[in-house]
Formats: C-alpha cells, sequence, structure tokens
C-alpha cells in the first residue's frame, strides 16, 4: 500500500469518527433537552409527584385541594364507630355521626406538593421517583359542645349527695341513736372532657372512667362520749358502728346520772 493510500484511510477514518462522535453528541444533547423538558414540566405542574404520600395516604398526581380531602377522608373515616365512657355502673355514648370531626393538616399538604421542586429540571428528574410520605401532624377538632352536653347530662344522672351521719339523744329513754351517713358520687365532666378529647385525638374508640367519690365522714364518737360525760361505753359504741352498713343506724344506752347530796 502506497504511502498516498494510507494517508487517504486514516482521513476516512477521522472522518468516520468525527461522524460518530458529532452523532452522539447530538443524541445526547437531544436526550438532555428531552429530560430537561420533562423535568420543567414537572417544575411547572400542580400536581405532587407520583410516589408521595401523607400519613400513610398516597396523594402522588392529585392537586394540593385533591390531597386535603382524601387525607381528611381517610382521616375522618377513623371515627366511623361511637366512642364510649365506661363507667362502673353505665356507658356513656358519643354518637360518631355527631362529633363532626375536622383535621388542620397545617403544612403538610403543600409540602408534599413542594417536594421535588426546589432545585433544578434535573432534580425534579432525580426525585420524582422517591418514595416519600409526609407526616401530616394533623390537629383534630371535635364538636365540643355535644362532648359536653353529653357529659353533662351523664354527670346530672349519675350524682349521687352524700348523706351526713348524725346522732340523736332521747332524754327520756337516755339513748343515742347513731346512723351512718352514705357517700355520695360525681362526675367530674372537666376532667373526663380533657380525657375524651385526649383519647379521641388519638385515634381511641373508649375510655374507661371512675367517679369522683364524696365521703360522708364517719360519727365522732370520741367526742359525743366527752360531750356527754363519758356516760356510754366507748369501746362498745366503737364495735356496733363497725358493725353497721353506710345507711344503718345503732343505739347507745346512757349510764344514769350519779346525783350527789
Amino acid at each position: 500500500m502506497t504511502v498516498a493510500a494510507i494517508k487517504q484511510r486514516k482521513k476516512r477514518g477521522l472522518l468516520t469518527l468525527s461522524v460518530t462522535v458529532t452523532v452522539l453528541a447530538g443524541l445526547s444533547a437531544a436526550i438532555l433537552i428531552t429530560m430537561g423538558l420533562r423535568g420543567e414540566k414537572l417544575l411547572r405542574g400542580d400536581t405532587i409527584f407520583p410516589n408521595i404520600s401523607i400519613s400513610g395516604v398516597a396523594v402522588g398526581g392529585m392537586t394540593a385541594e385533591e390531597a386535603e380531602l382524601a387525607v381528611k377522608t381517610a382521616l375522618q373515616a377513623q371515627y366511623a364507630a361511637n366512642f364510649e365512657v365506661r363507667l362502673p355502673d353505665r356507658t356513656i355514648t358519643l354518637k360518631a355521626d355527631k362529633l363532626s370531626v375536622s383535621a388542620d393538616l397545617g403544612d403538610a399538604v403543600m409540602e408534599a406538593v413542594a417536594y421535588g421542586r426546589a432545585g433544578t429540571a434535573f432534580d425534579a428528574l432525580a426525585a420524582r421517583d422517591e418514595v416519600i410520605d409526609v407526616p401530616a401532624n394533623a390537629v383534630l377538632t371535635f364538636d365540643e359542645g355535644y362532648i359536653r352536653q353529653v357529659l353533662d347530662a351523664a354527670a346530672e344522672s349519675a350524682f349521687v349527695d352524700a348523706t351526713l351521719p348524725t346522732a340523736e339523744l332521747d332524754h327520756r329513754e337516755q339513748v343515742i341513736t347513731v346512723t351512718l351517713g352514705t357517700d355520695g358520687r360525681t362526675l367530674d365532666t372537666q376532667k373526663l372532657f380533657d380525657a375524651v378529647l385526649t383519647a379521641l385525638s388519638s385515634g381511641e374508640t373508649a375510655l374507661d372512667w371512675d367517679y369522683t367519690a364524696v365521703p360522708a365522714g364517719v360519727p365522732d364518737l370520741e367526742a359525743l362520749h366527752e360531750t356527754l360525760d363519758r356516760r356510754f361505753d366507748l369501746a362498745a359504741a366503737r364495735a356496733q358502728m363497725a358493725a353497721c352498713s353506710p345507711g344503718e343506724g345503732f343505739s347507745i344506752p346512757l349510764t344514769k346520772l350519779t346525783t350527789h347530796n
């Protein structure tokens, strides 16, 4: 092969390489432009990236309004059952359809919409396939007026007034009749109201609660013994009182007064 032929072949090879590089560069540029356009479309779009969820609720492809509705609907669905307050002798029922559950999602929806849109078009493309769950940290509200109304009605019907113990002196018979008191009870509606809201916000469906006891107190036999100049058997009176149930009575005989001439 002559020198001229060799030079001609090299020239052709260089030309082919140049064409190949040019084609590849053109393809790369086209791909970059296409990716850039796709990324730009993502940046300028008003829907949430495909694999985003808010507190487990898939919202990819939704607008902010659609996502908010979807999450609120999912949260409200958790409160389809009635809420019960279980007392020792009765159950207070709060109807699900009257609790009027609503949720303030705060910035969760805007955070989901903004995800992947803080950088360039290529950053948006990279973020498009990421799986992200945005915590809602929702602030739930309920119909507090309805809850208070139900609790107040229950407190009124469950209220038991305490009766104080009594001691009556029969001068003719020289006997003291002692009647034990009975304990009362109340329902602390404010504390119960706060506990109900806490339980509801935690997604619970029931709460065990008890009454607040109002002690009746016990007869002060010692003071009575001193007032009556120790004219009865204190130990025997204590034993009688211990054997009695609340509301029951017992009699204490008095010794006769000693007269001095």
